[in-house]
């Protein structure tokens, strides 16, 4: 039997790639699962819960995969290729969902109540990411120019600003060029053993 949670966050989904987030009210997530309103909130103590397992289920999953294949045998610009291969093929299957997630993350911003989710849920991604970089720097006895923890927040925000301006023109060749020219200046921030 389907959990009725899962059900509720698969009908809210929907809802928000149909009509956006303001849209997502309980009462049209209810009618998506086809449930009475009660079950919303038997479910879920409030929608930030909802909110919250919804951010928690984004592109991360699958760039946490990519992230953890790094390979110290291959050169800091193949991996940063590999990994953002894995970002831009995960964007482009499925755009709809990266404009969930911006609408998202910028309605819980501006709510009181659920203004902590975005920090949080970049949190939790930007300490893995750090992890993933200290990792690689180590097996390769490779060495960086900037702090970990500045390159992560470059790389989150690269991405991100990319696939922002992707969505507003949906020209391919440009985002491939850009993505290209980002993952060689990352790069140059870091230098191999050998060159040390």
């Amino acid at each position: 039997m389907v959990d009725r949670r899962e059900l509720l966050v698969s009908a809210a989904l929907q809802v928000m790639r149909r009509e956006g987030v303001a849209a997502t009210t309980t009462r049209a997530i209810c009618t998506q699962a086809d449930m009475p309103l009660g079950a919303f909130h038997y479910c879920f103590h409030s929608k930030a819960e909802l909110f919250r397992l919804i951010l928690d289920s984004d592109l991360q999953e699958s760039l946490e995969n990519a992230w953890s294949a790094l390979d110290p045998a291959l050169t800091a610009e193949e991996n940063l290729s590999a990994v953002v291969a894995t970002y831009w093929t995960a964007v482009q299957a499925d755009p709809q969902w990266c404009l969930v997630l911006s609408e998202l993350t910028a309605h819980c911003l501006r709510d009181p109540e659920l203004a902590a989710l975005p920090a949080r849920d970049y949190a939790r991604y930007h300490t893995q990411v750090i992890a993933q970089l200290e990792r690689f720097l180590a097996d390769s006895g490779s060495r960086c120019s900037v702090e970990a923890d500045t390159l992560a927040d470059i790389l989150i925000a690269g991405l991100a600003g990319i696939t922002s301006s992707w969505l507003a023109h949906r020209r391919d060749d440009i985002a491939r060029t850009s993505l290209d020219a980002f993952v060689e200046m990352v790069a140059a921030t870091i230098t191999p053993a050998a060159s040390s």
